[in-house]
């Protein structure tokens, strides 16, 4: 039995004084840190910038020809204008090397307006276990 009492301390510069102390610097800054000439940052934006840039990071370093693949197949399933997911797709094209990039392609062809969202139903592929996924159907207005 050791004699520890808890974790180890960090090392110095590493906790949050480190970033309190870049706030004080900044122009325009009150006494508690916050800029005046900014809004404060909402869970949501947050979050919704951090998917951004995850999804982004996974698309830069996915094979490309896989994913004109994945584009030509989400594409033409568009075209016949019926509710698919991604079951579907991947019957139609070789799996990629991280399971990560179908959505990275999904909402590239979404921001697109190529597909919308429809709804949700359970994966029929053994190694997602009946896992929900999204539903989508061809056009951002039809």
């Amino acid at each position: 039995m050791s004699n520890e009492s808890g974790p180890a301390p960090l090392a110095k510069g590493t906790g949050p004084e480190k970033f309190a102390a870049a706030k004080q610097s900044a122009s325009g800054s009150h006494s508690n840190g916050r800029s005046v000439d900014s809004a404060p940052v909402t869970l949501a934006a947050l979050s919704a910038a951090l998917r951004d840039y995850n999804i982004a990071k996974t698309d830069a370093n996915t094979d490309a020809w896989w994913k004109s693949c994945a584009d030509r197949a989400i594409d033409y399933l568009a075209a016949l204008d019926y509710p698919f997911s991604a079951d579907h797709v991947a019957a139609l094209i070789p799996d990629p090397d991280h399971p990560c990039r179908w959505g990275a392609r999904f909402h590239a062809a979404v921001r697109a307006g190529v597909i919308r969202p429809v709804g949700y139903v359970l994966s029929e592929r053994p190694s997602r276990h009946r896992g929900v996924q999204r539903l989508y159907r061809g056009g951002a207005s039809r």
